[in-house]
């Protein structure tokens, strides 16, 4: 309470140089906004080739490392292939954690333009502070590939969740083929078996009838 008076008393007191740090503001936000779209438009194909490759590296890494992983292969091997998961992932991370942390400071501007909104007595601060939180609603920084996605956080749920899904398909799959081959392998030895048997019973009446 003691902090929105003084914040009060002092947006009286300076009410002008408030409305000039403000217009301040909406300019910086602006140039970045535009840097923003500079970025979106010079590194999109970038980032989407990036986020491909990270989403195929760890569909396909952790289905090798999960078939392999049955005791035939030395610990060494399913290390390697553990870092190998760890580093695409690192790999994703680092495109995304700074774009979702601009957004999110983003964010924090929108909100503490609301709440000084609240707090401003000055006329024409409160309209510049409008203009500016119009500003913040119609130009949000948004990072994008190309703008198929955005690149913040929920990329990486959505790539955990892609992830898993084909993992459980690719294994699935695995399974079905490993018991198809299993019961390729006793049809022909029992087809094999009836072979014999028939042989051996030709073989036998041939004698029997001899005899």
């Amino acid at each position: 309470m003691i902090v929105l008076i003084i914040i009060k008393i002092n947006l009286f007191l300076d009410g002008k140089s408030f409305t000039d740090n403000i217009s301040q503001l909406m300019t910086v936000h602006a140039s970045l906004c535009d840097t923003v779209t500079l970025i979106n438009a010079a590194y999109g194909v970038v980032a989407l080739v990036i986020t491909i490759t990270c989403l195929i590296h760890l569909i396909i890494t952790p289905y090798f490392l999960i078939i392999e992983a049955d005791g035939r292969r030395e610990p060494l091997f399913l290390a390697v292939q553990g870092l190998w998961c760890i580093f695409h992932i690192w790999r994703l991370l680092m495109i995304v954690q700074p774009t979702y942390a601009a957004t999110t400071e983003g964010k924090k501007t929108a909100a503490l333009v609301s709440q000084l909104l609240s707090v401003s007595p000055d006329r024409e601060g409160r309209k510049q502070l409008e203009i500016f939180s119009l500003q913040l609603l119609h130009r949000p920084l948004e990072f994008s590939a190309c703008g198929l996605f955005t690149l913040d956080r929920t990329l990486v749920t959505s790539i955990a969740g892609a992830v898993t899904t084909y993992l459980v398909i690719l294994i699935q799959f695995q399974k079905e083929d490993d018991t198809k081959g299993n019961f390729d392998n006793m049809l022909k030895n029992a087809t094999q078996m009836l072979k014999n048997a028939s042989t051996l019973h030709n073989i036998t009446a041939g004698r029997l009838g001899l005899n």
